[in-house]
């Protein structure tokens, strides 16, 4: 039976709850996150080639949000799950601990001006949400185009001792190298701004 929107698109309760992820999905399979999928190019790509693992895509505005919805559906990805809603309320407030094997987070908004820099999505009280629903093991990948939110993201997750640096891109790696494909990389690779690329891997726990 085709795929409806309905079945894509999931609401969270108004007053924040945990998710039960296998309910969501109707399975136990690995859950990714990305957070601002854009137009979902990067999403679909990734739960098309990975039909094993589940994705949620967390997008808020409306009509990028439908878009992609609208695209899963069409091509009958049954891993995707999609959440208009705000990204730090899903992850401090709603998502299991351990829950996620890997999230996504791809040119989020730098907020450049100094008093804006409060509602940027990578803080200390973030990274510490990220650390508890991230399993064991698993990977946090971020990637920018702004050279100073870069360093800040660096220096916040840097403190987080759960935590590893495993990879830093700068400079404009190459294509291949970022695999990630989404339309504001290529928006801003065209424009020659710099793509700045970091992976953390969550350290497995000592037994």
């Amino acid at each position: 039976m085709a795929l409806v929107l309905d079945d894509i698109i999931h609401a969270l309760p108004i007053e924040p709850a945990l998710l039960d992820l296998a309910g969501l999905f109707g399975n136990e399979h690995a859950v990714e996150l990305e957070i601002g999928t854009g137009k979902g190019n990067f999403l679909l790509e990734r739960a098309q080639l990975h039909r094993e693992r589940n994705f949620i895509g967390v997008e808020w505005a409306n009509q990028y949000f439908l878009h992609v919805a609208q695209r899963a559906a069409k091509r009958g990805l049954e891993n995707v799950r999609m959440l208009r809603t705000d990204a730090k309320v899903l992850v401090m407030c709603c998502l299991p601990a351990a829950a996620l094997e890997v999230v996504h987070i791809y040119h989020p908004d730098p907020w450049p001006k100094k008093r804006h820099h409060k509602r940027r999505l990578i803080n200390a009280e973030f990274a510490e949400a990220l650390v508890r629903v991230v399993t064991p093991g698993g990977a946090i990948y971020l990637q920018t185009d702004h050279d100073e939110y870069h360093q800040v993201m660096k220096n916040v997750l840097g403190q987080r001792t759960e935590l590893e640096l495993t990879l830093e891109l700068t400079n404009n790696p190459t294509t291949a190298e970022l695999l990630t494909a989404t339309n504001y990389q290529k928006k801003y690779q065209q424009q020659g701004r710099n793509i700045n690329r970091l992976e953390y891997r969550r350290k497995e726990l000592c037994s």
